[in-house]
């Protein structure tokens, strides 16, 4: 269930200038520009020979003698290659350009990130948000059954797919970039070769807003550190924003994540939250790695039985078509105010008007009584 747009999204991001030849020496025209990373560009790209469409991510010149992010976007495309999921943008070829410039070849994909989806639509219903997770946690079971971990979840890098460009059907979540994965030994024959190059022990690996708490203080991390961004997406799926969205600085950002608790999404969310999901939430966002979901499968299995009875919800009450459970209500956040102002006011219950009227005759009743002896005091025999 995933509820579209409705606006064209073909070739959404692209940019049709073209500055030279770009993919120079290989069996690939590049067409248009389709994004430009921090190390790498992508193009929409034909192949000469069979006139095939493609996308092309092609590592910048100024980092063509980088060894590591040449070891890196390897690794990428062998991690890509070995992984045939609906869910994971599929690549085909690899290769280098004139110039040495290293670049993988993915299929066309036609639409958004995840990141622009949100931005345009605002926070998702529950079953639309959870729609999105069950096929983000769906790749991640496939990545992590060869020994692959992501470690670099986050909206930007999951693509929100028009399957052929047909814009109204329902979008494809894909997830991209594999450039900071990493390859756990001895899960898998088909588990891709580790980076050949060393690297710092204790090297921060990530996004800083989508660090689990583990890689953000440089500690071991395992297919459960991917659940932890996978769970702040989900947050922001429901919310609008991430839940240390009020903290800019990248220091203070890893200090979030190491120790503050999140408040549930239910606080902050436009649509009610069942108290289940907020659970849930809360749980993928676990500092402790031993208490979260302890894989994709597990967390996966959770949300379907939300959305069970999510929509069974619907089928029993018709008018409550928001994703809600029947019945269910959820508690205000609470609201600082000071003594006597309009916040504290608003939040005294209210008297039925029956009990009003109640309390008014008894009071009149008490005043008639005491105003009767005071006139007519009560006079004692001689």
């Amino acid at each position: 269930m995933f509820e579209p747009l409705g606006v064209s999204l073909v070739n959404a991001d692209a940019d049709d200038s073209l500055e030279g030849a770009p993919l120079a020496g290989s069996r690939y025209r590049a067409l248009a520009s389709l994004g430009r990373g921090g190390t790498a560009d992508v193009y929409e790209a034909e192949h000469i020979d069979l006139g095939k469409i493609v996308a092309v991510k092609v590592l910048r010149s100024e980092f063509v003698n980088d060894a590591q992010l040449v070891a890196r976007l390897r690794l990428d495309g062998r991690s890509l290659g070995a992984l045939d999921h609906p869910n994971i943008v599929a690549v085909m070829d690899s290769g280098e350009t004139s110039d040495g410039r290293r670049f993988i070849v993915m299929e066309r994909l036609w639409g958004h990130t995840l990141k622009r989806e949100l931005a345009l639509r605002g926070p998702f219903k529950p079953r639309d948000a959870i729609a999105v997770l069950r096929q983000l946690l769906s790749a991640l079971c496939a990545a992590h059954g060869i020994g692959i971990v992501h470690r670099d979840i986050k909206p930007d890098n999951l693509f929100l797919h028009e399957p052929n460009g047909i814009v109204g059907g329902e979008p494809v979540l894909k997830v991209l970039d594999f450039n900071f994965a990493k390859v756990v030994r001895g899960v898998s024959e088909r588990s891709p070769a580790p980076l050949t190059i060393s690297t710092d022990q204790n090297e921060i690996v990530g996004t800083p807003r989508y660090l689990s708490p583990e890689a953000a203080r440089g500690l071991h991390v395992d297919h459960r550190s991917d659940l932890y961004p996978a769970g702040i997406v989900l947050y922001e799926l429901l919310v609008g924003h991430d839940p240390f969205s009020d903290i800019e600085t990248v220091g203070e950002l890893i200090r979030a994540h190491a120790r503050l608790l999140p408040a549930p999404p239910s606080y902050s969310s436009p649509h009610p939250i069942p108290a289940r999901l907020d659970a849930a939430v809360l749980k993928m966002l676990e500092k402790d790695p031993a208490k979260r979901f302890q894989s994709a499968a597990e967390c996966v299995a959770e949300l379907e039985a939300i959305d069970l009875e999510l929509r069974a919800a619907e089928d029993l009450s018709p008018a409550m078509h928001d994703g809600n459970l029947a019945g269910s209500t959820q508690p205000a956040p609470p609201e600082a105010f000071e003594p006597g102002s309009k916040s504290e006011s608003s939040i005294r219950p209210r008297l039925a008007p029956s009990l009003v009227m109640v309390l008014v005759v008894l009071v009149t009743a008490v005043v008639v009584v005491l105003l009767g002896l005071w006139l007519f005091p009560a006079r004692t025999a001689p």
